[in-house]
Formats: C-alpha cells, sequence, structure tokens
C-alpha cells in the first residue's frame, strides 16, 4: 500500500472516528425529551392544534442516526376533536452524507396512523382551523434534503371521514404503502394496500380491497414522472352493488408536466361482475393507448377495444359485445371529440336459436361539446335473429344519420331507413318490409315526430306523419307525474288500396268463409288521429270495403273507463255477403244469443248510420242505430230503418247484471209491406198487405226458446189491404152452406159460384188486434177484420213458441153478396192449429151454418108462399068438414094440418138434399 492511500486511508477512518464519536456525544449529552415543551409551542404556534407525545422519544445510531417517536396525538381540544393519532414513527437519516452537509433520509416508519376528518352540516371541516392557520404563516426557507429514502413503510393506518350533512361514513384502513431504494432519479418500486368501507344515510354499504404495485420513476427536475407496470387490483362489494366486482388494470403511464405531454400506454381494464345466479362472472374488458397533449389542448386514443361477456343461465354460451374505434381524438380546446370509425358487435346465442343473434353496427361520432352537439353519420347496421320457429331467420338493416343538441335536447334523425325481412311457417314466403321515416324528437320538451312517414309492408303502402307529446318524460319537469300525463298525439295515417283475402293468405291465414267469395277485395283506411292521456280518437275516419264506404269518428273517448266512442256513417252494404254460407247440417248453436260476460265489461256510446242496408235479405234504408252501456245495462235508444215502404223501430234496454239477461223491447212498425217478411219468418207465402204494430215487451233468458216462452206484454196489431194466401173464408163458409145446393139461390138469389171468388185467398181490407201476451202466449181479446165481402170479429190465442194459435170468428157476409136481409146472420168459423200450415187451419161450424140456413129458409119468400098455400088447402077442406058432421070436424082439421106439415117437410128435404 502506498503512502498516498495509507494517508487517505487514515484520514477517512479518522473522520469516521470523529463523527461517530460525535454522535455518540451527542446521543449521550442531548436527550430529545427536554424539547418536548418547546415541539408543543412550535405545534400550536405554526397549527393552533395540541400536540401530545405520550412515550419517551428514543435516539438511533448507526449506520444511521434517527429518531422514534411513540404515542402521539395531534387535537384540537377546543372542539374536543382528534385530527391525528400515531401509534409509533420513527425517521432515520443516513450518517456518511453528513460529511458532506447533505441529509439523507435513510427509512421512514409509521405505524397505526389514524386521521379522523368531520365535514359539518354547515360545510365547515374539523381540518379547516388547522389549514387557515398554515396558510397565514409566512413561508420560510429550508435547506435542501437529498431525496434518497431507502425504505418507506406505512402500516396499520386509517382515515376516517364523516360527513354529518348526509349522514354518511367512510374508514379508509389496513393502509400499508411500502417503498424501497426511493431515489428521484431512478426507478424504484412502490407498493400500496388499503381497504375502504362506507356506509351512506340509508344504511348501505360499500366495502373495497385495493392492491397496487407500479415502478416509479420521479424526475423532479425535468417534471417527469413514470408509473411503469403498473397494476391495479380492487375487489369491491357491499348492499350498494347488486353483486361483488372484482377490477383489475395494467397500464404504463407517463407525465412530461413541463412539455404538458402526458402517455398511458398498453393501459388494460379487466372488470369481472361476480353474479352468483351466472353460470360464471360476466366480464368486461378495454384496452387502448391514450396520450395527451395539454399544451395542444389534444387527446388522442389509439386502439380502444371494449368486450364484454355475459355468461347467463339459459344461454347456450355468454352473450358478447364488442366496441372497436381505432383513432379517437380530442380537442379540449374547442371542446371537439372525433371517433371517424366505430364498429359495435353483439352476439346473444339463446339456447333455442339455431345460432346466436346478431347486431353489427358502423357509424362515425363528431361531437362538439361547447355547442353541445353529438352527430352519428353515416349509421349502418345489421341485425338477424335465426329464430327456429321460423325458416328462415329475421334480418333488419337501418341506416341513416342522427343528430342531438344536449343544450336544447333537440333530436333529429335525417331520416332513417329500414330495410328487414321476416318469415314465419304460415307464410308462404319471406315477407320484405321498407320504412323511411324522418324523426325529430326533444327528450327535454318530451316530444317526438314522425314526418312523412312512408312503410311498405304485406303489398300495402302506409303513409303519414305522427306527432307525440309527453311533457311527464321532459327532462326539465320538476316532478315525475305518470308517464301518460298531460299527454297529446296528433297524426295522419292513410293506406293504399289492398286485397284483405290475398294479406290473410301472405300472412298464411285462411280467409274466412262468405256467401260471397269476391269480398273484402279492396280495402282502404284514412283516418286523422287524436289522443290525450285519457283518449284515442279516430277523426275524420273513411274505411273502403270494397263497395261501401264508412266515415266518421271512433275510438275510446275514456280510457280509464275503458268508455267506446263512435259516430259511424255507412253509404251501403249488403251485409249478407259477407255472413257465411248456410249449412243445412249444422247443428244448433247451443251458446247463448247475448255474450253476457262482453256486455257486462261494455261501456260505450256508439251510433251508426247505413243509407242502404241489405241484412237477411231485407232492404232497409236509413238504418239508424244508437246505443250506450255501462255497468251491465245496455240502452239501444235507436233502432230504426225503413223498410219495404213503411218504417220501425225497435229500442231495447238489455240488463245482464242478474243470474238471467232481461230484454225490454218497445217495437213500433208503421205501415209495412210484411208480405216478404212473412216469407222469410214461416218459409211460406201466406200473406200480404201493410202493418201497423206498437208494442212493450219483457224477456228474459239468453235464447230465442226463453225469450219465446217468456215474453210478457201487450200489443197491437193493424194491417190494412191486405191477402191471407192459401185461405178463402169466403169459399169456407160457401162450401158448408153448399152442402145445400137449393139453399143458395133460394136464401141470396146467387149460387155458390157466383158468391165465391175465383182466387183462393182471402183479401182482407182492414184488421185491427190488440192483445196481452203473458208467458210467451199471445191472448187477443178484441179482433176486428173487414174482408170485403165479410167482417170477423173475434178473440183467441196464440202461442209463439210452437206456432199454434186458437181463434174463433164471427163470420158476417156482406150485404153487398147475401142481402141485407140475410147479412145479419154470423156464421161462426174456428182457427185453430200451427201457422205453418194455413189452408188446415180453418173451418166452419157446420151445425150453425144448418141452423142457419134453416132460419133463412123458413123466412125465405118461397117457403112463405107454400105455407100460405098449404094453409089456404087446409082452410077449405075444414070448410068442407065443417058441413058433414060437426062430430067429424075436428078430426078432418087434424088430418088436413098433418097433410100441411107433411108436405112442408117433403119440400125441405128435397132443398136440404146435398
Amino acid at each position: 500500500m502506498s503512502q498516498v492511500s495509507k494517508i487517505a486511508l487514515w484520514s477517512v477512518g479518522s473522520t469516521v472516528a470523529v463523527v461517530v464519536g460525535l454522535a455518540a456525544f451527542v446521543v449521550a449529552v442531548v436527550d430529545p425529551n427536554d424539547y418536548k415543551q418547546e415541539i408543543y409551542r412550535i405545534v400550536k404556534d405554526k397549527t393552533d392544534m395540541d400536540l401530545a407525545i405520550n412515550d419517551p422519544i428514543e435516539w438511533q445510531l448507526w449506520p444511521e442516526i434517527g429518531l422514534k417517536l411513540g404515542k402521539t396525538t395531534l387535537a384540537d381540544n377546543a372542539s374536543q376533536h382528534t385530527l391525528v393519532a400515531i401509534n409509533q414513527a420513527s425517521v432515520s437519516i443516513q450518517v456518511m452524507p453528513l460529511l458532506s452537509k447533505q441529509i439523507a433520509i435513510d427509512a421512514v416508519s409509521l405505524d397505526g396512523a389514524q386521521v379522523n376528518f368531520i365535514q359539518y352540516a354547515n360545510g365547515t371541516t374539523s381540518w379547516d382551523k388547522m389549514l387557515n392557520k398554515l396558510k397565514s404563516q409566512p413561508e420560510e426557507k429550508s435547506e435542501k434534503i437529498a431525496f434518497n429514502i431507502q425504505l418507506l413503510d406505512i402500516n396499520n393506518s386509517a382515515l376516517h371521514v364523516k360527513d354529518e350533512k348526509t349522514n354518511m361514513e367512510a374508514q379508509l384502513d389496513k393502509l400499508l404503502v411500502h417503498a424501497t431504494n426511493i431515489d428521484l432519479d431512478k426507478a424504484f418500486p412502490v407498493r400500496l394496500k388499503f381497504s375502504y368501507q362506507q356506509k351512506d344515510g340509508q344504511g348501505k354499504t360499500l366495502i373495497a380491497d385495493n392492491d397496487l404495485n407500479a415502478t416509479v420513476q420521479l424526475d423532479t427536475e425535468a417534471q417527469r414522472y413514470e408509473l411503469k407496470g403498473l397494476m391495479v387490483r380492487s375487489h369491491l362489494e357491499g348492499t350498494l352493488l347488486p353483486a361483488p366486482i372484482i377490477a383489475d388494470l395494467q397500464a404504463d403511464i407517463r407525465a412530461d408536466v413541463k412539455q404538458q405531454k402526458h402517455q398511458v400506454d398498453g393501459m388494460k381494464l379487466v372488470v369481472d361482475y361476480q353474479d352468483p345466479s351466472l353460470k360464471s362472472p360476466a366480464r368486461m374488458e378495454m384496452q387502448a393507448n391514450i396520450a395527451a397533449d395539454l399544451a395542444q389542448q389534444a387527446v388522442t386514443m389509439k386502439g380502444l377495444q371494449v368486450s364484454a361477456s355475459y355468461p347467463q343461465v339459459g344461454l347456450s354460451a355468454p352473450a358478447t359485445l364488442k366496441l372497436v374505434a381505432n383513432d379517437v381524438q380530442t380537442q379540449l380546446n374547442s371542446q371537439q371529440l372525433s371517433l371517424p370509425t366505430v364498429q359495435i358487435e353483439a352476439s346473444y346465442p339463446a339456447a333455442n336459436l339455431k345460432s346466436p343473434a346478431t347486431l353489427k353496427l358502423n357509424t362515425a361520432v363528431n361531437a362538439d361539446l361547447k355547442q353541445q352537439i353529438v352527430r352519428l353519420s353515416a349509421i349502418s347496421a345489421d341485425a338477424n335473429y335465426p329464430d327456429p320457429a321460423r325458416p328462415a331467420p329475421i334480418t333488419a338493416r337501418l341506416t341513416g344519420m342522427i343528430e342531438a343538441n344536449l343544450a336544447t335536447g333537440a333530436l333529429n334523425f335525417s331520416p332513417l331507413d329500414l330495410v328487414a325481412s321476416l318469415s314465419d311457417k304460415a307464410f308462404p314466403k319471406v315477407m320484405p318490409i321498407h320504412l323511411t321515416a324522418p324523426i325529430t324528437a326533444n327528450w327535454k320538451e318530451g316530444k317526438v315526430a314522425l314526418n312523412g312517414f312512408n312503410l311498405d309492408a304485406l303489398s300495402i303502402n302506409s303513409k303519414g306523419q305522427l306527432a307525440i307529446a309527453l311533457p311527464a318524460l321532459a327532462s326539465t319537469a320538476a316532478v315525475k307525474p305518470a308517464m301518460t300525463q298531460g299527454m297529446s298525439v296528433t297524426g295522419q295515417i292513410s293506406t293504399s288500396s289492398f286485397d284483405a283475402r290475398q294479406l290473410m293468405q301472405t300472412l298464411g291465414m285462411a280467409a274466412p268463409a262468405m256467401t260471397d267469395s269476391n269480398t273484402l277485395k279492396r280495402v282502404s283506411v284514412s283516418t286523422q288521429l287524436t289522443g290525450t292521456d285519457n283518449s284515442m280518437l279516430l277523426k275524420g275516419m273513411k274505411l273502403q270495403l270494397d263497395e261501401s264506404t264508412l266515415t266518421g269518428d271512433a275510438g275510446l273517448s275514456d280510457i280509464k273507463q275503458k268508455k267506446v266512442y263512435a259516430r259511424l256513417t255507412v253509404d251501403k252494404i249488403n251485409v249478407d255477403r259477407y255472413l257465411p254460407p248456410a249449412d243445412p247440417n249444422a247443428k244448433p248453436s247451443t251458446a247463448g244469443l247475448l255474450p253476457v260476460d262482453l256486455l257486462k265489461q261494455q261501456n260505450l256510446d256508439v251510433a251508426l248510420t247505413i243509407g242502404q242496408l241489405t241484412a237477411v235479405k231485407y232492404p232497409i234504408k236509413q238504418f239508424q242505430v244508437a246505443s250506450t252501456a255501462q255497468g251491465g245495462v245496455v240502452q239501444v235508444s235507436k233502432l230504426s230503418g225503413s223498410i219495404y215502404n213503411g218504417s220501425f223501430n225497435l229500442p231495447t234496454t238489455i240488463d245482464v247484471r242478474g243470474k238471467e239477461p232481461v230484454l225490454s223491447v218497445s217495437p213500433s212498425l208503421q205501415q209495412i209491406d210484411i208480405a216478404n217478411i212473412i216469407q222469410q219468418f214461416t218459409k211460406k207465402d201466406v200473406f200480404a198487405g201493410k202493418a201497423s204494430y206498437q208494442g212493450k215487451l219483457n224477456l228474459v233468458g239468453n235464447s230465442t226458446q226463453a225469450w219465446l216462452n217468456s215474453v210478457n206484454g201487450n200489443s197491437s196489431l193493424k194491417f190494412e189491404n191486405g191477402i191471407l194466401k192459401g185461405v178463402n173464408m169466403m169459399q169456407l163458409v160457401m162450401t158448408e152452406m153448399g152442402k145445400y145446393q137449393a139453399l143458395l139461390p133460394m136464401v141470396t138469389g146467387k149460387d155458390a159460384n157466383t158468391l165465391v171468388s175465383k182466387q183462393n185467398d182471402t183479401e182482407i181490407a182492414t184488421f185491427l188486434g190488440e192483445a196481452d201476451i203473458k208467458n210467451g202466449t199471445v191472448q187477443t181479446n178484441a179482433l176486428n177484420a173487414d174482408l170485403k165481402k165479410a167482417k170477423m170479429e173475434g178473440n183467441g190465442s196464440f202461442n209463439l213458441a210452437t206456432m199454434e194459435a186458437d181463434y174463433s170468428f164471427k163470420f158476417n157476409l156482406d150485404k153487398a153478396a147475401v142481402g141485407e136481409k140475410y147479412a145479419k146472420y154470423p156464421i161462426p168459423i174456428r182457427c185453430k192449429g200451427k201457422l205453418t200450415s194455413p189452408a188446415s187451419l180453418c173451418s166452419v161450424d157446420s151445425k150453425a151454418v144448418r141452423d142457419m140456413a134453416t132460419t133463412a129458409l123458413l123466412e125465405s119468400e118461397k117457403v112463405q108462399k107454400l105455407k100460405s098455400e098449404a094453409e089456404a088447402k087446409a082452410k077449405q077442406k075444414i070448410d068442407e068438414a065443417a058441413q058433414k058432421a060437426n062430430v067429424k070436424l075436428s078430426e078432418e082439421g087434424q088430418k088436413a094440418t098433418e097433410q100441411l106439415n107433411n108436405k112442408l117437410n117433403e119440400q125441405l128435404q128435397k132443398l136440404f138434399k146435398p
């Protein structure tokens, strides 16, 4: 060893010895505990807080020199709040740098630190007093300390925060900070762990365990900072979350504060949502490289990719979502955001699908945040839904542009163009759908409008416009009422003419069987739409159905009460064309005629007018029906029209509130030619004439038979210029009287052929009958008829259920037919049997005719002449006998009388001989 080396070694050794000796002297002589009071005073003076060092301060020697502090608190005794409490702390300084007048911290250790922070209800905090005091202190210069810490070790520390305004409490505890070889010129590792617990005013909790590792590079001179290999893991749970979450973050972060350029490379965020109801945790992954040039106020994000998977139970594989935006640019000064390309792909592999349902979206996003305008341009979205129940997937393609004004709330779709295809096993082929619709909306005002939409679907073109206002959904609404409160709807819709039968065939539906197979060939609709939160009406509606046109208003006038409103007019319609063909083999339906359950639910106010109506072959003009219904009571105030040169009205009340329906009907018929009506009802041509009818009827039940059996009420029936076909009342009488061939000429001076009409009918000049109806039986108390050659009066009954009649009439021959002298003799007629057999229904009382004929004959001139001649001959013989013996006078007279009577009887027998 050279002399120089020896000298150097000796110098160093001597210096070390001196320093060690000096340190030993300081430790031996100086007791830091002697300065506690001075330390308390300085802290009080600088912070206005009270420092308490409860344990002795201890020295630490070679190779480092330092101090060790025991239990210590910093408190505001005035408010009795402890701001900081330390269990143990120590700081050591390297000895050798002291030789060059530098202070190098070797190690900092902190154990069991507890920091308390309270925010009071008035907004102030428990730290305000100290912080305000520190701000008021003059700035002091300090010697530069070489920042070269071999070890930073913080353990078991915590921060407690309480917000008295929201009643929220949070605790950051189990804090661990561990760093070694901390040198501002070199990279050094850091680890940070802590647990965070929060409880809000509603008692909901959040617990987070966090672990951070990184290599830190701190160049304070150049103001460049780096975090390499940053790895952060957070495990979150608590009642604030529906399920636990684990989040992992990786990245390299570089910050150049002086150049204002910052870089995040290789950022990768993974979030696992650990819902126990899922097959496995749901996952979201995000990765990107981010560059920020704050001098240029520009932020660029390269290679942004976001993916998510959701392993829902019941899916064959997890549902997935992927977003790619390769070049995201942000200008902070002008507040411009640009995503030139955005691609989104979604997949939903439902177990019942042949393959996953998919959605692909491509667009470009531009946002002017200063003007608060966001624009999605060049939108192209494709969706595919491979439903195994359908022969081909459902597909849709949407194109267009969307612009949103965040300041005004305005949305503009200019326009959206939708092309879709729909298939179904019932459809013979895939159905195309094409919709174009410029749409405007405003979420702040709660408005949306389809301006001039055009829809082509199922070979039908629909056009129109629609505007909806939902002020309850407006973002400016202070109170959120029901969604539809204050709602208004206006619009207009019209369709092209289409073939409804072809439409049903396209939809795989069988067209209903109708009497006329050429119906439903021409259908079109146009209407205005108006609505509120409690009404929805079609106004000015026009429905074209084949040769018929329906116009008017219809809809729900009271949605809450489900009240149906309609005021409709049809120019003409033959409903027989739309009825199913008659089936002669069809069995009678056992269902009730009235839909009782449906009628109980109805609340309606409807009126319908039809100019020309054909129903069951009846031609009706100016048909009108008006009805209201509520609470199980249906009031048909008008059911009227003109038919067969007359008119009818059948106001009806239907009450279905009880066990059986009850009907009250007040029919009124005026001057109706009833020939066709009777023929429709009886299937036979039995009557013609003009009928008028007034009645009040009550019926109970829900079948024709029940109504016929239960009908009660009264009625008045009048016929004029009628003909009872197949029944010749005069023929009946004359046939009976014709049994006595010599009688008619003797009585009337005419034979039977002259008196009887050649027609096999009965002409009725007038007919008037008033009846009471009880339990389905019509009891006629007064019936009068003028049969032109005779008059009738009588009474009887008619059973509506069995169609059986039982009437007794008094038939008076007209004096024009039999002379005034003999018209006074009534002829009894009995009509008994079914109305469907009119030819055999009525018959004449033979005995009454014989008695009448005998009386008439005895009073006839011919008989009186024979009687006079017989009496003259008898008187002659009596006179001759008187000349003889008086004894034989009486005997001869008696014999003459007997001979006269025998002679008269012989003549009568000849007259009554058939």
